[in-house]
């Protein structure tokens, strides 16, 4: 089971004010292009806040808006070099860390977060991409799962709620694609290349080509970082 499945089910019945679902286990999680995984017994966070009521937060920006509290949940515990790859992944040494995801629908928006808290390592092979954990990023200083879940709720219905004219300098501080040379295929169209220069207000990925500056929309692209993050899929 997905706790976005089951808040989407909430927001579908008529849920009339926000509410979360934390899981102990999931077996039916999914990412963006509706990638599958699933996640073991005490082995992580996964929340899903349904939001049956307008939030002032553009739809474009919510992720990176997610993402933002997100690191800075994580930073508090120690995890100082925590990174932010556009648009929906957190990242420690090159590697997820957690990942967002936002779903929609007439009646709301679910917000979707996983955080690996715990490394089972026969769960390895199934990962497409290399992963890491709060475990191994703070070792004997590991704060427990309550703790980290109740910082991370506090953090994020303060920014999905609040209108910011702050959040891309603090998203700056985070962004691991920030002056980096990255690929970028756009579907089935040819790649192109550029260095990314931030993000926009609306929380478009901004990249600088040859031909001049070009903005990428979530959900839209697959990014490619040339050194550093090199392989790793969105």
């Amino acid at each position: 089971d997905s706790t976005n499945t089951r808040a989407m089910q909430a927001l579908g019945a008529g849920l009339t004010r926000p509410k979360a679902w934390v899981a102990e286990y999931q077996t039916l999680g999914r990412g963006r292009a509706q990638r599958r995984w699933h996640q073991g017994m005490g082995c992580g966070l996964s929340v899903s806040i349904a939001l049956p009521v307008t939030c002032p937060v553009s739809m474009q920006a919510l992720s990176l808006r997610v993402g933002l509290a997100l690191a800075e949940a994580v930073k508090r515990y120690g995890v100082l070099d925590v990174g932010l790859k556009w648009p929906n992944d957190l990242v420690w040494q090159g590697k997820k860390l957690g990942g967002i995801l936002i779903e929609t629908r007439r009646a709301g928006v679910v917000v979707g977060i996983g955080l690996n808290h715990l490394r089972l390592r026969h769960e390895a092979s199934a990962i497409r991409q290399p992963m890491t954990s709060l475990q191994e990023a703070l070792g004997w200083r590991l704060p427990r799962r309550a703790q980290v879940l109740a910082e991370l709720l506090r953090r994020v219905l303060h920014e999905i709620s609040t209108v910011s004219d702050t959040w891309q300098r603090r998203y700056a501080q985070f962004d691991a694609l920030l002056g980096r040379t990255i690929s970028v295929s756009e579907g089935e169209s040819a790649v192109w290349r550029g260095v990314a220069e931030g993000v926009d207000a609306q929380g478009y990925l901004q990249v600088r080509t040859a031909q001049g500056l070009r903005s990428c929309r979530a959900g839209e692209v697959s990014v490619r970082v040339n050194e550093h993050l090199q392989g790793q899929d969105q």
